[in-house]
């Protein structure tokens, strides 16, 4: 395992206002969107990842099998793709996980041990 420096984004949250358009029939079209600071980002902190080299078939199968049981759509091959990394990164999001490096915490909420 190594440990190395990844970038860590902030995390804000979207909010629309939105006009009922049955109770007010001379409304005026307009957008307003507002990000809200969930957490601070912009900085960097040290993580444990899983060398590229010990990534191995198995592994890889496992992570699949792994992401297929929690819902993702993809062919379990144990080789990397493009899909498969789509929706890694999409479970990393979704989990509050870094995303983009295969770390350890990433395994865990999978329930996989490394």
């Amino acid at each position: 395992m190594v440990w190395c420096l990844v970038n860590v984004p902030a995390e804000t949250v979207d909010f629309y206002v939105v006009t009922d358009t049955i109770l007010v029939k001379d409304f005026i079209v307009k957008s307003i969107n507002q990000s809200v600071l969930i957490k601070s980002g912009g900085f960097t902190e040290w993580k444990e990842i899983i060398c590229a080299a010990d990534v191995t078939p198995h592994l890889y199968k496992e992570i699949q099998l792994k992401l297929k049981e929690a819902g993702f759509n993809i062919e379990v091959t144990g080789v990397v793709s493009k899909e498969t990394k789509a929706a890694l990164v999409k479970f990393q999001r979704e989990n509050g996980l870094p995303v983009g490096a295969l770390d350890i915490e990433t395994l865990h909420a999978l329930g996989l041990d490394f």
